[in-house]
Parts: structure tokens; sequence; C-alpha cells
């Protein structure tokens, strides 16, 4: 019988030896598993305010930075407009336009090329006395056709109706922009290299 109760007693302590052993496995596996959901939870929520914080501080530099380039914009169209406008006149480019991407062809009549881009792509007929030049293009793109009008006005009208080109299916290509003097086209490329390295 003593050794029966030894037995028992043997037994039970080796179920509760393992149980024991069980309930701390499961206890460990149960805090690790917590403790990385708590972990994971605050890194997460940190992450997310020091994004916050980043996107904040971007923004401000952003608007900063678009604030002074806005300010230099000013500035350098305050120095150069009225110089401009007398560089303008004095050169004689007040009445000119320039034509970006016209095709170019060997034995090409520009004048009436220029023509049909009045009537056909700016539906404007009633433009009559033109200059016209095509400047030599050292890339393999067509070079600028220079178009002086007879009258401002003109000139106007032309510069008013050149967003039908974007429609027009021969001519969708073709840019027109109003003729620059040699200042200008530096300054406008100076700006566009101070701005690419921005």
């Amino acid at each position: 019988m003593i050794s029966k109760l030894s037995s028992d007693m043997k037994t039970m302590f080796g179920d509760m030896n393992t149980r024991i052993i069980e309930l701390e496995e499961n206890l460990d596996r149960k805090l690790t598993a917590k403790f990385k959901q708590v972990l994971d939870k605050r890194v997460n929520s940190e992450m997310s305010n020091i994004r916050k914080e980043i996107d904040k501080t971007v923004n401000c530099l952003k608007k900063d930075f678009n604030q002074d380039l806005r300010v230099v914009e000013e500035k350098i169209n305050e120095i150069s407009v009225p110089a401009a406008d007398s560089e303008l006149k004095a050169s004689g480019i007040d009445r000119n336009v320039v034509f970006r991407n016209l095709p170019e062809s060997k034995s090409e009549n520009l004048k009436l090329k220029v023509a049909a881009l009045f009537t056909e792509g700016l539906k404007l007929s009633h433009i009559g006395t033109f200059e016209v030049e095509r400047k030599y293009s050292r890339s393999s793109k067509p070079g600028v056709v220079v178009v002086s009008c007879k009258t401002k006005t003109d000139r106007f009208e032309i510069l008013s109706a050149k967003k039908k080109l974007k429609s027009s299916r021969h001519y969708s290509n073709v840019y027109i922009q109003p003729d620059q003097t040699l200042q200008q086209r530096i300054e406008a490329e100076n700006f566009r290299t101070l701005v690419h390295t921005l």
C-alpha cells in the first residue's frame, strides 16, 4: 500500500511538473507575442509621427522655396521688362513671332507653308503681308521660323490663336511664341538651368 501511494505520489508530482512546464512555456509564448504586439504598435505609432513631422517640414521647405522663387522671378521681371520693351523696339522684333517644330523640307516655299498654317491651323485667313525666315538648326529638329508681321495687331492675333494648334492634326507639334532679344534668350536659358539644378 505504501509503495502504491509512493507510486501515485510520483505520478502526481510528474504530472504537476509537466503541467507547470507547459504553463511556463505557454506563458512565455503569450508574453513574447504580447510584447511583440505592443512593441510593433508603439514602433508604428512613432514611425507615423516621424513621417508626419517629415512631411510637415518638407511642405514648409517647399512653401518657402516657392515664395523665394516667386520673389526672384518678380525681381527679374522688374529688372528685365522695361529694358526688354526698349530692346524689342530698338531691335525691331516687337512684331515678330517664332514657330518651333514647323516641318522642314529641302525645296520648301516657306512663305506658303506659314500662310497655310495661318489659315488651316490658326483659322486666321486675313493675315496678309509678312516676312519669313528659317534659322539654321544645329540639331536634328527643324530650324525655328521667324515671322515678321506687318502690324502688332497681326502678331497679337497669332499669339492669341496659338492654342488652336493643339487640336490640329497637321500642326499639333508646332509651337508659337513671341520673338526674344538675345539677352532675353540668355536669361531664360539661365533661369531654366537654375530651376533644373534645384
